[in-house]
């Protein structure tokens, strides 16, 4: 074999490599973005809630690839849930939004939400991620301050 072909099939092979992994991170970092994005709807929809007198919607968003369940609470508290060993790093920091598992969050595992009423939403709970979207729902009475997610 010459010289030539062999360089050419480093080439290839070196080319072929590059492609690889610049899809994987461009997919990384559409899932990135994706976290970003439930983050900032869910935030509206509250935020929404919030300012109305009645509110009560079901609350349905995708997730990014790999997420298995988003959790909202508190995790100052323990719990039984298979989630909170993964999640109790951030009891000192105020988070209440959760993705879980937190390696497959892109560094965004944790997030901070106002206007949720802690008494109804206090304890760490999880709703499962099922194919690729999760769904509940955020209400608020007349005599409340606050939202709650049920």
């Amino acid at each position: 074999m010459s010289f030539n072909f062999i360089l050419s099939i480093i080439i290839i092979a070196f080319i072929i490599a590059a492609a690889g992994y610049a899809v994987s991170h461009f997919l990384s970092l559409r899932d990135c973005a994706e976290a970003g994005l439930f983050y900032q709807e869910l935030k509206r929809e509250i935020d929404k809630s919030w300012t109305s007198e009645i509110a009560s919607q079901t609350f349905s968003s995708s997730v990014p690839s790999g997420i298995e369940s988003i959790c909202i609470g508190n995790v100052s508290t323990s719990s039984d849930l298979k989630e909170y060993d993964s999640l109790k790093r951030y009891r000192r920091q105020g988070y209440l939004l959760f993705f879980y598992p937190v390696e497959k969050a892109c560094g965004q595992a944790a997030y901070k939400l106002e206007h949720l009423d802690l008494q109804t939403t206090g304890t760490l709970k999880c709703y499962q991620v099922k194919e690729g979207k999760v769904n509940f729902v955020i209400s608020k009475d007349s005599a409340a301050s606050l939202v709650s997610i049920k």
